[in-house]
């Protein structure tokens, strides 16, 4: 695990390390990571997962103990300013939510005409009279029905 990316590793195998360096008992691995020992023994058996906070400190204890190395840091030349990055990921970040948000309400309004039933897509509303696209409906209904009486 030395110098290796800890998501390479699942959270009980890096437990179990830690465990290992720590040369005590799970008491001790619990209280290193402010967490109960039964939570520990619920993430080791796979009943439960560690929340960003035991996460951040079990990989504080593993950078501590030599486990994994700790991630580069960014060294600022003096007078150098990462605000102008900071501006670019942010506008990123707005952009993939508004086009998770378009994701969102096409699929609402796919949901709202009906177009998905019983997991496959339907060809979208067309200009037909809606008697007829009721009609249409209809007969798809008779056939599965018949389709599954037979």
């Amino acid at each position: 695990m030395q110098g290796k990316s800890v998501e390479k590793y699942s959270v009980p195998d890096r437990l179990r390390k830690l465990y290992a360096v720590m040369g005590k008992n799970w008491s001790d691995v619990a209280t290193a990571l402010i967490v109960s020992e039964p939570y520990i023994y619920a993430v080791l058996s796979g009943k439960k997962e560690f929340g960003p906070k035991p996460l951040h400190r079990l990989e504080q204890l593993e950078i501590e103990r030599g486990i994994i190395k700790s991630p580069p840091t960014i060294e600022l030349r003096e007078g150098e300013d990462l605000r102008g990055e900071v501006d670019v990921w942010k506008r990123r970040a707005k952009n993939a939510e508004k086009e998770l948000a378009d994701l969102r309400d096409g699929l609402r309004s796919l949901l709202e005409q009906g177009s998905f039933r019983s997991g496959t897509v339907k060809r979208p509303a067309s200009s037909k009279p809606v008697s007829e696209l009721a009609e249409h409906e209809r007969l798809l209904d008779a056939a599965e029905d018949k389709g599954r009486d037979s």
